[in-house]
């Protein structure tokens, strides 16, 4: 699973979220301040309403007891509405706020002030007492209004914040990128870090030069190298070629066991050839025109026959083609001559007895043989290099280096067994 990493998107989505957790916050500070406000006038009129009692009762020796809404004063529990006598009973002197959720209470607002009346050991009660659907309405919907509109425009300068800040960021980053994007291949033309200096893109410019430098260090290594393999290594090859092609024209050699290793020292040196082309080939960068050129499969096919058929010698093994007419393959031939070498190389060692046929048709060319087949596990692992068979001598190059030509030149390369025996090697998606 990929991952996607967008920075301006994370910076919209922090903020956001930043945004919507100080709305959530302020909204729940407004009701906090809306109900600690109710509460506090409550406290205040229940207090300014026992003062003002007991003042009365101080100079005229009798307390004036309201007894409207919201208000209700009491010296007596008899004197008390069922519901304010069932709150009253038992609470301690104080001021007490009722439970409106559930209980005899519910859906008021209500408290209950309990004391004395000054100068005298008579009770008294003060109860606030109203409905609370009627409780200070108009604070209640301003206090509402308020959270709204604070929220929104919270959230329009913080979206408008986020979008500001994250394009200063990001924007950077994008221009670095877009730079980045525009150096041709090969041509790494300016020094980064110098023209972007300290902070966070100068930090990655340092980094991306440095690692630049030391690939085309690494480069331009393996660039001499390359020049000096391709000499160095064709030269002496050339030689060992052409010193048994020599030895093998000389009249006393014929048919003695020196002739058969001489011609195994020349099937080796055009198998040396043939590999340090495929090599040098697979180490270039890709040439659109040198990779274009077309071969005749059949042709190909025949070659790859004449270098491997010795592998036959002494095996009652028969070898076939089959062709769909004429077909063009859109690569250099010996580039498929390759690939197929080591193919009927494989098939020619693991056959005992049987057929090895090679079928060609327009989309693929296939090696099919009698032998014993592979493992199911084996059939991806053998692609790897330096893996091979459990019953191979190889070095486990072989198909290797068939699946790294088939990757350049856009092709696929099948290996599985067959349903009527032994093994099927198929190179397909073959394309003029």
């Amino acid at each position: 699973m990929r991952t996607r990493h967008y920075l301006r998107r994370r910076i919209l989505a922090g903020f956001a979220l930043f945004g919507l957790t100080v709305v959530g916050f302020s909204i729940g500070t407004f009701v906090k301040a809306y109900y600690d406000g109710q509460d506090s006038l409550t406290e205040a009129l229940i207090n300014a309403e026992v003062a003002r009692i007991q003042a009365r009762f101080a100079m005229a020796g009798t307390a004036a007891l309201p007894r409207q809404e919201p208000l209700y004063a009491y010296t007596r529990i008899d004197d008390m509405t069922p519901l304010h006598a069932e709150l009253a009973a038992g609470l301690a002197p104080g001021l007490h706020e009722m439970d409106t959720g559930t209980g005899p209470a519910v859906e008021r607002d209500m408290a209950i002030w309990v004391g004395e009346l000054e100068g005298t050991s008579d009770p008294l009660w003060v109860v606030f007492d109203m409905p609370d659907v009627e409780t200070i309405p108009r604070i209640a919907r301003d206090y509402s209004e308020l959270a709204v509109a604070y929220g929104a425009a919270l959230l329009l300068f913080g979206g408008w914040l986020a979008t500001t800040i994250s394009r200063r960021i990001s924007e950077p980053l994008e221009r670095f990128a877009a730079e980045i994007e525009a150096q041709p291949p090969g041509q790494w033309r300016g020094d980064f870090a110098a023209r972007y200096d300290v902070g966070e893109v100068g930090a990655m410019a340092t980094a991306l030069d440095t690692t630049i430098r030391r690939n085309r260090d690494l480069l331009e290594r393996e660039r001499v190298f390359m020049q000096n393999a391709s000499h160095e290594l064709r030269t002496p090859i050339t030689v060992v070629r052409g010193a048994a092609e020599v030895l093998e024209t000389l009249p006393e050699l014929r048919g003695s066991r020196a002739q058969q290793i001489v011609q195994r020292i020349a099937r080796a040196s055009r198998d040396m050839t043939a590999l340090t082309e495929a090599f040098l080939w697979l180490g270039r960068e890709p040439d659109s025109n040198g990779d274009r050129a077309e071969c005749d499969a059949e042709q190909v096919v025949k070659n790859a026959l004449r270098q491997t058929l010795h592998l036959l010698q002494d095996k009652p093994v028969e070898v076939g083609i089959e062709s769909a007419g004429s077909v063009t393959i859109g690569c250099r031939p010996e580039l498929l001559e390759i690939a197929l070498v080591n193919l009927l190389r494989n098939a020619f060692q693991h056959t005992e007895s049987g057929r090895v046929d090679v079928v060609i048709s327009n989309t693929a060319i296939e090696v099919l043989d009698t032998g014993p087949g592979i493992a199911v596990e084996d059939a991806d692992r053998l692609k790897r290099r330096g893996r091979r068979g459990r019953d191979s001598d190889g070095f486990g190059l072989g198909l290797a280096i068939v699946d790294q030509l088939c990757e350049r030149l856009g092709w696929r390369l099948e290996i599985d067994n067959r349903h009527s025996g032994g093994c099927r090697a198929r190179i397909a998606n073959l394309s003029a």
